[in-house]
């Protein structure tokens, strides 16, 4: 009684159909009518932390791809500004001269580069480390709130990614899943 009540995981008890409740039933973390139940149960909780572990992948990858889609907006808003600016300068050295332009464009670039420098991001470097399954679990939900609250670059999108798709693999390996392809390849 006392190996099943100090025991590291959980023990579930199926003794059989019986009426009785065993010492062990009354030790044990879970105790089931008969050996099929507790496979139930074992087999019901398995599939539950499958989907979990799937439906956080598919939350990441869901981010991710906002993130993307988040940039190359920004890259064709910087295409149509650059656009817009070269009539411009065409415009304004046509109209007011070449001092005048060169003067406006030193000005721009220095404003661009202050810019640059404040909302320079620090760098991620997602290191995970998961023995459990809880571990896989916690690193998910890191990456999840990292992806969501910080503006991250391309770069460290993909780190993050890549850390995502190592903590997937590690989960299925700690489930007994085959691992296979990766819902966040592609």
């Amino acid at each position: 009684m006392k190996a099943i009540a100090t025991a590291r995981v959980p023990i579930i008890t199926g003794i059989g159909h019986s009426v009785h409740t065993t010492v062990a039933d009354a030790a044990a973390w879970e105790a089931r009518v008969s050996p099929t139940d507790a496979a139930k149960l074992v087999t019901d909780r398995l599939q539950a932390t499958a989907r979990n572990l799937d439906a956080e992948v598919q939350a990441i990858r869901g981010i991710a791809d906002r993130h993307v889609v988040k940039r190359r907006a920004a890259r064709r808003r910087r295409l149509a500004v650059a656009a817009g600016l070269t009539l411009l300068a065409a415009v304004a050295i046509w109209r007011v001269g070449w001092a005048a332009v060169a003067l406006g464009a030193a000005i721009a670039l220095v404003a661009l580069i202050g810019r640059r420098r404040r909302t320079a991001t620090a760098v991620l470097t997602p290191q995970p480390a998961a023995d459990t399954y809880e571990d896989v679990v916690q690193e998910l939900g890191a990456i999840k709130s990292t992806l969501q609250t910080t503006a991250v670059t391309g770069e460290e999108v993909q780190r993050l990614i890549e850390a995502a798709g190592w903590l997937e693999r590690r989960g299925n390996e700690l489930l007994g899943r085959p691992v296979t392809t990766s819902l966040l390849a592609g």
